[in-house]
């Protein structure tokens, strides 16, 4: 699996191209985890059978709209 960014994400095995999808436009918030999200979300759907289209067509859809969630707000530190 290949990802670039707002570009095409692609999947290739020996050597050829499987599959291709092309993001949804999302205005970023944090792209940190964003390839995580991907691959965990092909890697769940190809073991439950999904070809490999299918699988990238969600792992991006999920990479997606993790990048795009707000932020958790993490509480300032008071000191002693």
């Amino acid at each position: 699996m290949v990802t670039d960014g707002p570009r095409a994400a692609r999947v290739w095995a020996f050597g050829q191209q499987t599959a291709s999808v092309i993001p949804p436009t999302r205005t970023p918030r944090e792209v940190s985890g964003a390839g995580d999200t991907l691959a965990g979300t092909f890697l769940a759907h190809r073991s439950r059978g999904a070809t490999p289209a299918q699988a990238l067509a969600e792992g991006v859809e999920a990479a997606a709209r993790f990048v795009a969630a707000p932020s958790i707000p993490i509480p300032a530190q008071r000191r002693a």
